[in-house]
């Protein structure tokens, strides 16, 4: 039987794509995942907004597949129109399904307070438009950003680059003030650096793609301990 113990449902930003392949090198037995997508081919206000309008459906054709938990899942999309605008997306959701869900950005908020992070330090694929709202987000929940910096990248061109070009830009972003290093944007790789960076660094450092599977494992109650991957201490402590 697939998916016997849990099958994850995933609603993908249509160009990412990272998530799957990092999420398959990590499922435990008897977990799998399923995608469907939102259009959205670059960060534009225009695919933000149209993206949102793909949610009632994607949430409805993952529950054709009888997944048990379900995320939204990007990071700048679910906190593109302020403190709230998550919830407007689980509410969406809901409209479709009773399974338990998140969007990517409730998760990570959920991730810095069960580390007691208050202060972190950002690195981002984004234009600097986006980092402001991102930041903006962040210190509207609490956190506050001593950093954030951008790669300024759009479209496919966040997914294509290279995990090793990836760790040389976010190590640069870190503060020694940060309690955390956080890396935005599920369609950057981030799987294979994670863990040399917190021992680098010294602290946690979190991804989207990283936190996005932790809430999966909470929502859908499957043991963080199994996963099959070195996905950084988040999986270790919780």
């Amino acid at each position: 039987m697939i998916g016997w113990r849990a099958k994850f449902g995933v609603i993908l930003p249509s160009v990412n794509i990272t998530t799957e392949s990092e999420f398959y090198r990590c499922l435990p037995d008897g977990v799998t995942a399923h995608f469907t997508r939102m259009e959205f081919k670059e960060s534009t206000p225009e695919y933000y907004e149209r993206m949102i309008e793909d949610v009632p459906a994607g949430a409805r054709m993952l529950t054709h597949a009888g997944v048990n938990a379900m995320m939204f899942a990007c990071t700048s999309g679910s906190l593109y129109g302020g403190v709230g605008y998550d919830q407007k997306i689980i509410s969406k959701i809901k409209e479709q399904s009773d399974v338990p869900a998140s969007p990517t950005s409730t998760a990570v908020i959920e991730a810095f307070k069960a580390l007691e992070i208050k202060k972190v330090a950002v690195a981002t694929p984004y234009e600097d438009w986006i980092n402001k709202l991102e930041k903006n987000f962040f210190e509207g929940n609490g956190v506050s950003v001593l950093n954030i910096q951008g790669l300024g990248l759009l479209g496919i061109d966040v997914c294509e680059t290279y995990p090793e070009a990836v760790y040389r830009f976010a190590k640069a972003q870190d503060r020694k003030e940060a309690d955390a290093l956080f890396l935005s944007c599920m369609g950057l790789r981030t799987l294979e650096i994670l863990s040399r960076l917190e021992r680098d660094l010294g602290k946690p450092v979190l991804s989207s793609n990283q936190i996005t599977l932790w809430k999966l494992f909470k929502l859908a109650g499957i043991p963080c301990s199994e996963i099959r991957c070195d996905f950084g201490s988040l999986f270790q402590r919780f």
